[in-house]
Order: C-alpha cells, then sequence, then structure tokens
C-alpha cells in the first residue's frame, strides 16, 4: 500500500512541477482581449462583403457588406450596395421590406434597421463601404459606360 501512496504522491509532485508550464501554454492559446488601444479604435472597418451571384440587370454588382463602427461599438450587417454601369457606387441604410397582400388599402412598409441622429458616423461608414466595395470588385468590372458625345456636323 505504501508504494501505491509513494507513487500517487511522486505523479502528483510531477504534475505540480509541471503546471507553471501547462498554464503559460494555456495562456498562448487562451484568445486575448484587445489592448486599451485596439477597444478604443476610432473609425469604420469593413468585415465582409458579400456580393450576389445574379445582380439586378441594371447594376454590374451587388451585395451586403458587415461592418464594425468602432466609435460606438457597434457591428452592423446587411448593409446593402451596388454598383451600376457607370461605376457608381450606392450604399444604404440596412432595412427590411414588408408587403401586405391581405390588405390591399394598407401600403407596404420600408423599414430602415438602424437610424443614427449624429448623421456623421454613417457618411464615414458609408465613404469607407464604397472604397472597399471598389476596391474588391475592381478586377470584376469592365470599363464604365460613357455617355455619347454629340457629332457635330
Amino acid at each position: 500500500m505504501d508504494e501505491i501512496e509513494t507513487a500517487k504522491e511522486r505523479k502528483k509532485k510531477e504534475r505540480d512541477n509541471q503546471t507553471p508550464k501547462e498554464d503559460t501554454k494555456q495562456a498562448d492559446n487562451a484568445p486575448q482581449e484587445p489592448s486599451s488601444t485596439e477597444a478604443n479604435r476610432e473609425g469604420v472597418d469593413v468585415l465582409g462583403i458579400y456580393p450576389v451571384n445574379t445582380p439586378k440587370p441594371k447594376f454590374l454588382v451587388q451585395g451586403n457588406v458587415k461592418l464594425k463602427i468602432h466609435s460606438i461599438g457597434l457591428e452592423v450587417r446587411n448593409v446593402p450596395y451596388s454598383i451600376d454601369k457607370k461605376h457608381k457606387v450606392k450604399v444604404q441604410a440596412p432595412f427590411r421590406y414588408h408587403k401586405f397582400p391581405a390588405e390591399l388599402e394598407k401600403p407596404d412598409a420600408y423599414v430602415e434597421s438602424i437610424k443614427f441622429d449624429d448623421g456623421k458616423i454613417w457618411k464615414e461608414a458609408v465613404e469607407v463601404v464604397k472604397s472597399a466595395v471598389m476596391e474588391r470588385h475592381r478586377d470584376d468590372l469592365p470599363k464604365a459606360e460613357e455617355p455619347q458625345e454629340k457629332l457635330s456636323t
């Protein structure tokens, strides 16, 4: 019996000696919290661009964007964008469109999912999204259609 207890005690001592090494390994694999500078970042980042496979005929490209607004700690999803044939990018706020076919007198409802009191935040987000979308689709777009010049006779 003493030999078994002695073996158990040895294993326990070995584990105790190895514990600090394992703790450091676990700390390396643990998710790291953002530093104070990262947590207080300003600006807007595009987290993902999701193009639609078959856009409407009047657009070259359509899709949705996922973005992060650091100043207010908000992640916004399903921000629709489109690029027309003149390579103009249009970005809209996320919205829901509700149809009421059963109630003919009731108009369809267009409801924005998010609205900012400070318009500067959304304007900055739109500019960042436009540049990111154009960068993403630069190689996919054909040359822009330019208006034809009138021939003078």
